[in-house]
């Protein structure tokens, strides 16, 4: 499954100056506030692994699951709403959010069906599945040209420009609320058990973004989680173990194989095809697009049928 470095560099390969340019139609809407709000997209980007950093709340952890494999679809729907029905001072940082919250999804669920075809089903084989998701992550952060996975904190202080500048651990109110509505209105009957804590979600990315590593190693929280979870370091470049990116089972009818690069290049397509359908909602030239219940750790939806492939 793609992890945190690949969801964060998903973001800058679509916002290259050239792409932009042929994924919006309008430059004062989607493709300047990305670009003027770019922090609060990377959040976005992160956003549906964001519970998971509540690692010692099974309570507070368990809305990852639910984000991921419980009508995510419809999440994006109700963002969309709430935002063409907006007109407040908060809309612009609001939509750069959904839009990261957008391409994390359509990531998911692009690759995710390629990596439960190499590795088994994600809720049997999660040690697998994360090993796997540490060699993507690896590979693809080359594209970033910024060294070795974990010699900078760079997208840590990214995120952390989403926090008020006198709260360091307070999150922007006009994204909590946002995300909260967005949660409330999708999954109600959740929200009345275990009501979600976004700002100990953030917290708890603040807490480990800061926090001294002995070894030197400054690794984006999430990544930092996953490392701990499975005993093992981000691999070098050169330690990448190929099985996970050369020759990747596609699981359609057409019985294909492409390598991790192809499959990266469908998930920008698909994103960009996402991207633009919230652009023409938000600008009022469409209806809002109602996507299909989706389930990201499958790549499927409530039919059964692969989403994006």
């Amino acid at each position: 499954m793609p992890g945190p470095y690949a969801h964060i560099t998903m973001l800058y390969d679509l916002l290259d100056h050239d792409r932009t340019r042929t994924v919006f139609s309008d430059p004062a809407c989607c493709r300047n506030v990305l670009t003027k709000h770019f922090h609060y997209a990377v959040l976005g980007a992160v956003s549906p692994d964001y519970p998971n950093l509540a690692a010692g709340n099974p309570l507070a952890s368990s809305w990852a699951d639910i984000m991921h494999t419980v009508r995510a679809g419809d999440m994006l729907d109700r963002g969309i709403s709430i935002l063409m029905d907006s007109d407040d001072s908060s809309r612009e940082k609001q939509l750069a959010w959904l839009l990261g919250f957008a391409a994390h999804l359509v990531t998911d669920m692009t690759i995710h069906p390629v990596v439960q075809a190499k590795v088994g089903v994600y809720s049997e084989n999660t040690a697998m599945h994360r090993i796997c998701e540490m060699h993507q992550d690896s590979y693809i952060y080359q594209r970033m040209n910024s060294g070795r996975i974990g010699e900078s904190d760079k997208f840590s202080s990214i995120v952390a420009q989403c926090s008020y500048i006198d709260k360091e651990v307070t999150l922007d109110a006009d994204i909590t609320v946002f995300w909260e509505k967005m949660l409330q209105d999708v999954y109600p009957e959740v929200v009345r058990v275990n009501p979600p804590d976004i700002e100990l979600w953030h917290r708890e990315f603040i807490a480990i973004s800061t926090r001294e590593a002995p070894d030197g190693v400054r690794l984006f929280p999430l990544a930092h989680l996953i490392s701990t979870r499975t005993g093992t370091s981000y691999p070098d470049y050169n330690n990448i173990d190929r099985q996970f990116i050369d020759n990747l089972y596609i699981p359609t009818p057409a019985d294909n194989h492409l390598n991790y690069d192809d499959i990266w290049h469908h998930a920008t397509y698909n994103i960009a095809v996402i991207w633009r359908s919230i652009e023409a909602a938000v600008l009022g030239k469409s209806t809002s697009p109602q996507f299909k219940p989706w389930d990201l750790d499958t790549g499927r939806d409530e039919s059964g049928q692969l989403v994006f492939w």
